[in-house]
């Protein structure tokens, strides 16, 4: 008799506990390691007036976060891959659009052929990203949109990649493209841009204190800083005079956008409770009028009294849930896309097979009800 059982988490063998004990004795002596040495960095910014204190501020700060999450790869399907982006803004803190609401997410979906891959897909999300950026700066420009600052979840400016195909190249100078203007007006508005890096993976801090760093730049954060605290790792000029041989791509970032050499690199931890008592790192571009350490200090203060438990702002985390991409949606716009399609041609057998998954073992993650339980076999 055949019936249907949720599928059982598989048991962890004891073999891999073993090996979890093995690495944990060498992880304990990185960390202990990395503890020493987070405290000769403390000590060193400390002694040079280098940690600044945030404050409490009375006002809440008028945001907008932006975020997007895409299928990477493409959901790849008999004919061509299909791609989908969703991209959400959240208003936060009192800031508002006159014609939009205070939060809102939309998406995007393209069925790409072979000639397009994965790093294509990549490039083309973040442009969908960005121009919603651009759009709300140019309706603040005028007088559609009040918010002090844009908040974006990861880097201000996009990070290079080789070019391998003319598609990527064309694709690639649009982002460029748009990144430039936004900090062009980011300028004429007066709105600095912030970045929250999750994912972070430089050490920046050895341009600051010339000491080599055993883990990134948000792990020493979390061991040098305490709450209420923050520290400028520099301007990504500063970074490249120091590192730059580490960070070709960054050097060629700024010869394709100079205003990017501006941008602040800046740890700071919370007063909110945060779990692991993690700092937060972020991108910071501020407009040259208000490029002083009153500001800066007034600014960091302001966005983390917005931090919460994950060590991001608010909106950014709202604007990330907006945005998220589950398998049952991904499922959702597949079954979709074969509805329309043969809407339109009048042939649902014909489109059934061609926009096909074109490995069916892969259906499972996207939560088709029919294949949200698979069968299993059991003897009465």
């Amino acid at each position: 008799m055949s019936i249907e059982e949720p599928l059982e988490p598989v048991q962890l063998p004891l073999l891999v506990k073993e090996a979890v004990k093995r690495e944990a004795e060498r992880i304990g002596e990185e960390v202990k390691k990395a503890v020493e040495i987070a405290s000769q960095i403390r000590k060193f910014l400390k002694e040079r007036g280098l940690i600044y204190r945030t404050f409490e501020p009375k006002e809440a700060l008028k945001s907008v976060a932006i975020d997007s999450d895409f299928t990477y790869p493409p959901l790849e399907l008999v004919s061509g891959r299909l791609f989908i982006v969703i991209r959400a803004y959240v208003f936060g803190g009192g800031a508002y659009h006159k014609e939009k609401p205070r939060f809102l997410n939309e998406a995007f979906v393209k069925f790409l052929k072979d000639h397009w891959n994965e790093r294509s897909s990549l490039i083309l999300a973040k442009i969908f990203e960005k121009s919603l950026a651009l759009q709300l700066l140019r309706d603040k420009e005028n007088g559609l949109a009040d918010f002090e600052v844009v908040l974006f979840d990861g880097e201000i400016i996009p990070r290079v990649i080789s070019i391998r195909s003319q598609i990527e190249k064309e694709l690639f100078e649009k982002l460029i493209d748009i990144t430039s203007k936004i900090l062009e007006y980011s300028e004429r508005t007066g709105t600095p841009l912030i970045g929250v890096i999750k994912r972070v993976q430089g050490r920046s801090l050895e341009a600051l204190t010339s000491i080599k760093q055993p883990f990134n730049d948000k792990a020493m954060g979390t061991l040098i800083l305490e709450p209420g605290e923050y520290v400028i790792i520099g301007s990504i000029r500063d970074i490249i005079g120091k590192l730059g041989d580490r960070r070709p791509w960054l050097k060629k970032m700024v010869k394709k956008i100079p205003k990017a050499s501006e941008i602040l690199e800046i740890l700071y931890k919370t007063f909110n409770p945060v779990l692991f008592e993690l700092a937060t790192k972020i991108e910071a571009y501020i407009p040259e009028k208000l490029r002083n350490e009153e500001y800066i200090t007034y600014l960091i203060s302001k966005i983390a009294s917005i931090t919460g438990q994950t060590g991001a702002p608010d909106p950014t985390d709202r604007a990330d849930r907006l945005c998220s991409l589950r398998g049952d949606v991904i499922g959702a716009v597949h079954q979709g896309m074969i509805a329309e399609v043969s809407r339109v041609i009048g042939d649902f057998s014909l489109v059934f097979k061609a926009l096909g998954l074109t490995n069916p073992e892969k259906i499972y993650p996207y939560e088709y009800p029919v294949w949200r339980r698979r069968p299993r076999t059991q003897r009465l």
